[in-house]
């Protein structure tokens, strides 16, 4: 496309109206090397329901890498938590928001997790020109 260098097509969308939309993104933010955003994951949240820092939310994951996987595991290694997000664009992402999804909880499905430190596993996709690995590992402290 004329007038596109440098830029790569993520989606087209058909709005309510009809009219067709197209979403890019430079491709040095989104091939060769781990994205940016890495640097800007959350250490913490507090779902505690004030409306702030209540999701483990990362910033700009989904734009460049619409398919990925975050796993979620408490100090002992048990998984709480574990969203694939399937190149689903324009769709909203379901962060976590502290709940266990049932796979582990003190009180069963959908309660929120205790206090603490949480170990996470993110997976983004590997085809963008990218032979190096795509997973990064990390921690989140939870609290109220």
């Amino acid at each position: 496309m004329h007038g596109f260098d440098g830029y790569i097509l993520i989606d087209a969308i058909i709005d309510s109206e009809g009219n067709m939309k197209y979403i890019f993104k430079k491709k040095s933010e989104c091939e060769g090397k781990k994205p940016e955003f890495i640097k800007s994951i959350p250490q913490g949240f507090s779902p505690n329901g004030d409306d702030k820092n209540e999701f483990f939310k990362i910033k700009d994951l989904e734009t460049c890498f619409p398919t990925f996987r975050l796993r979620v595991y408490n100090r002992w290694g048990n998984l709480v938590y574990d969203y694939s997000n399937e190149n689903r664009l324009g769709k909203e992402v379901k962060w976590w928001n502290g709940d266990s999804d049932g796979r582990w909880s003190v009180l069963g499905k959908n309660h929120k997790v205790p206090v603490g430190t949480y170990f996470y596993i993110l997976e983004f996709e590997k085809d963008r020109g990218n032979s190096k690995d795509n997973t990064h590992q990390g921690w989140v402290y939870v609290n109220y």
